[in-house]
């Protein structure tokens, strides 16, 4: 993916999706400006990849349906328009939500252990669930593609879901998502295997992730 500079709009949450998780008047000219103030790459904000329990904002932009396809092209459109490549973000947000922007959906996380930020107690995903949340940022990252954008970006960080299953503050399992760092890591490489699988070879696929989580028990340095 060829870039006009080093300049790069890092994917901030704005809240400007329609309550349905579509694409906005607003968030299009949000976009675009942004991409005609000359930023060589722009990765579009947390996008939902299982709504509405993996939302954390209540206008949360929304990639978990063909439905949704429609809108991503029009805000592609408007970031291309000044040759600037497009990356979406796929988002999960694990225990880090309410059941106020779930619509009453208990928060789920690898284990039931209680967001403080948010100050829900999260409900521990089966494994058959974790699968199916696997699958789904692959089918999210193939309507990402089919929309236009340049690549996805997996968002590892800040405390959401995928963050979850790395960190040992917040997973506590005993199976083979837990434990030990290789069973920590099981989930994010597995995701990222099924998105590369899915997307093909030559579809730019990036990671964020935490180096430093500033908590107790935490991922550090």
């Amino acid at each position: 993916m060829l870039v006009p500079n080093r300049l790069v709009m890092a994917p901030m949450d704005t809240n400007f999706a329609d309550y349905e998780g579509k694409v906005s008047e607003k968030m299009l000219a949000y976009y675009e400006t942004r991409a005609k103030g000359g930023v060589g790459l722009v990765i579009v904000e947390n996008s939902q990849i299982e709504g509405p329990r993996g939302k954390n904002t209540i206008r949360q932009l929304c990639v978990s349906d063909d439905r949704f396809i429609p809108g991503l092209k029009r805000l592609v459109y408007a970031i291309h328009k000044y040759d600037i490549p497009a990356v979406l973000q796929l988002h999960h947000a694990g225990r880090q939500t309410t059941r106020e922007i779930t619509g009453g959906l208990q928060p789920v996380a690898p284990s039931p252990v209680p967001c403080g930020h948010m100050k829900e107690r999260p409900r521990e995903l089966a494994l058959d669930e974790i699968e199916e949340i696997e699958d789904r940022f692959a089918k999210a990252a193939v309507r990402a593609r089919e929309a236009g954008f340049d690549g996805v970006e997996i968002h590892g960080a800040h405390g959401f879901l995928i963050g979850q299953f790395m960190s040992p503050y917040t997973n506590k399992r005993k199976d083979a998502y837990g434990g030990d760092f290789e069973g920590r890591m099981r989930f994010p490489l597995q995701i990222i295997e099924k998105v590369r699988a899915a997307v093909g070879p030559d579809f730019p696929v990036l990671f964020r992730f935490s180096v430093d989580e500033f908590i107790k028990g935490g991922i550090n340095l």
